[in-house]
Formats: C-alpha cells, sequence, structure tokens
C-alpha cells in the first residue's frame, strides 16, 4: 500500500527496530495499550501477540479496512478495536473509563453495571472496596478483590448513608498505556493533546523526528531547550531511549527518528495551579528567545518583581528550568486571582 503523504505516513519495516520498541515498552498481557497510526501493523502485530487487548486509533480508512481484513482472520473482535477518527482530536480518557467483562466491553454513558450487596459488601463495612470482575449473569456480576484491573465500587446513588446499600456501582479508573509511529508532521499539537490525559496515562513511547526528541528532553542553556522542553518536562518524566535510520522505514524520511518515553509526574510532583496561565507565560517568554525576560515578560513583572521571585531580569528563556516558570505563574496566577495588573511591579 503506498503512504500517503497528507497523513504524514512513514511505515516502520525493520524488524529488529520494531522488536527493540516493543521491548521497550513492556507490555502486559491486561494492559490497557492505545497505538496511534497502526499503518501497515508493524507494532500492532507484535503487540497483539502479548495482550488480550488493544486499542488503535486509525484516520486513514483504507488502513483500517486493511486492519480489519488481516486482523478479523486471526483474532476475535474484541482482541483489536479499531477506532476510526483524528488522534488530534480523540479523547483517550474515554479509553480509561473503559471495562471488559468476559469479553464485553462497556464505555460510558452506557449504562451503569451494578453488584449485589452481598457480593461487595460486608457487615459493618461502610467504605468502598476494590474488585476485579471475573464473570456476569444478568444484571449479577461476580467478583474479587485484589485486581490489577482496578474498579471501585461505591453506594448507589439515592441510598441513605446510615444504611447498606443493595449495590453498588462500578467507577472505571484503569490506566492506559499509549505507543505509536507519530506522524511527525502533526507530532506538536498531538504531544500537547496527550498532555491532557496525562493522568489516565501510565506511560508513552512513540517514535518522532529526532530533532523533536532532542528538543523534549533539552536542558536549560541548550540550543534545543525551548516552548516544547518546558511544557512536556512540567507534566512528564522524558527519556530518549534509542535513534533509529532512515532505512528503517518506507518511504524512507529524509530525517532520522528516535524513540521517547514519557511517565506523567504523579500529582503531588505538579506544581502549576494554573496550567493556562503557565502555558500563557511561557509561549510569551520564548516568543523572542534572544530578548531578556525584562522584555518579554514586562506585561506583567517589572525588574523588581522578578528578583524577587529569584530570577534575574537580564536572564533569557532558555536559561529558566521549568520550576522556574511555575514560580512566576503562580504568582502571576495569584495577581490575577486578587485582581491586580502585575503581581510584582513596583508601580501598584
Amino acid at each position: 500500500m503506498k503512504p500517503r503523504k497528507r497523513f504524514g505516513q512513514n511505515f516502520l519495516i525493520d524488524r529488529g527496530i520494531i522488536h527493540a520498541i516493543v521491548e521497550a515498552i513492556r507490555p502486559e498481557a491486561d494492559d490497557l495499550v492505545v497505538e496511534i497510526g497502526p499503518g501497515l501493523g508493524a507494532l500492532t502485530e507484535p503487540l497483539l501477540q502479548r495482550l488480550n487487548c488493544l486499542h488503535v486509533v486509525e484516520i486513514d480508512r483504507d488502513l483500517i479496512l486493511r486492519l480489519k481484513k488481516r486482523y478479523s482472520k486471526l483474532y476475535s473482535p474484541e482482541r483489536l478495536i479499531v477506532h476510526e477518527g483524528d488522534a488530534l482530536s480523540f479523547d483517550f480518557g474515554a479509553l480509561a473509563r473503559a471495562v471488559s467483562v468476559q469479553g464485553s466491553t462497556f464505555y460510558e454513558p452506557s449504562p451503569c453495571l451494578w453488584l449485589r450487596r452481598e457480593l461487595y459488601q460486608s457487615e459493618g463495612s461502610p467504605s468502598p472496596t476494590r474488585f476485579d470482575t471475573t464473570s456476569r449473569r444478568g444484571n449479577d456480576i461476580a467478583v474479587r478483590k485484589t485486581s490489577p484491573l482496578p474498579l471501585v465500587a461505591t453506594p448507589r446513588a439515592g441510598e441513605g448513608s446510615g444504611e447498606r446499600a443493595d449495590h453498588a456501582m462500578i467507577a472505571f479508573t484503569r490506566k492506559q498505556k499509549i505507543v505509536g509511529n507519530l506522524p511527525y508532521n502533526i507530532s506538536t499539537p498531538l504531544l500537547f493533546h496527550l498532555a491532557n490525559f496525562a493522568e489516565h496515562v501510565v506511560d508513552m513511547h512513540f517514535m518522532l523526528q529526532k530533532e523533536v526528541v532532542e528538543r523534549m528532553v533539552a536542558s536549560p542553556n541548550d540550543a534545543a531547550y525551548g516552548r516544547l522542553s518546558v511544557m512536556l518536562q512540567s507534566r512528564f518524566y522524558l527519556e530518549s531511549l534509542f535513534d533509529v535510520p532512515p532505512q528503517a522505514f518506507e518511504p524512507s524520511p529524509k530525517v532520522h527518528s528516535a524513540l521517547v518515553r514519557m511517565i506523567p509526574k504523579p500529582l503531588e510532583e505538579l506544581t502549576i495551579a494554573d496550567p493556562e496561565c503557565f502555558a500563557r507565560l511561557v509561549s510569551a517568554a520564548f516568543g523572542q528567545r534572544r530578548k531578556m525576560l525584562r522584555n518579554t515578560l514586562k506585561p506583567w513583572f517589572d525588574e523588581a518583581g522578578l528578583a524577587t521571585l529569584d530570577v534575574s531580569p537580564t536572564a533569557r528563556a532558555e536559561e529558566l528550568c521549568p520550576d522556574d516558570f511555575a514560580r512566576l505563574a503562580n504568582a502571576l496566577s495569584r495577581s490575577e486571582d486578587a485582581g491586580r495588573d502585575s503581581p510584582f511591579s513596583l508601580a501598584r
């Protein structure tokens, strides 16, 4: 099948590289894994061999037909679930709220599933308990405790707090692994879109243009350090795993590629009070990266204000680490909440 330029398609064909990627992902049978842009199935096949179920997101209808025709002969429909659409607008959070029960997958807002009291609640136990589903008969679901698939049982709405509920509603809280050989022409906006779902993610592994990966993992004062570095490092632990030569693809791109690992930071390590304010500040600082911060951030901070926050007014954006930007953004956010034009201005 001929790759389509408008979708930025370069199909991975090197079996050694494919094996190395799968080993880096380390998929377990019960993992919730989502592949973006499966293409001709280079990663899809080895992932399916290890997983009980694989979700793929694909925009090319011809590729979707090819995938379904090829894998329908090898696997049941529950093993490979194809989502037709653009990854830039796909709701990855919806998949995190899904659960499989003996081959049947339930998604919000499908009808709630209920558990009988005797299956989940012991005498005098008012708190929710975690379960894994093992079988289903009508509206009854058999469950067992200690599950690698986290489901939270909570009292049914409308039940009195002083009484034991007759049923419990299952809340879905499953996290996912996201992988893919991403189209280079949309890689940056796609990474920002995926960052919105970090709380639903265990880790992400992506093949990207090497230059983009270098920008992602760059440190302050590096030539590659910029807006992309700050925005992603504020939310993820990033690691460039290995480089991939052009000849590993068909057609061969004109650039080298690299595999990057992204692991969301735990909530207790996130210090940004207002993400939108943070993004606005970082964008302004790097909009004219050779200018000093006393100029690029002048609408919000004067020199004394920057110094108060331990930021040199003569520094440039590339000299600040993500924590420095977080400190500035939090100060700006507090000032805006208080109705002031500038958080640290001698003129106020």
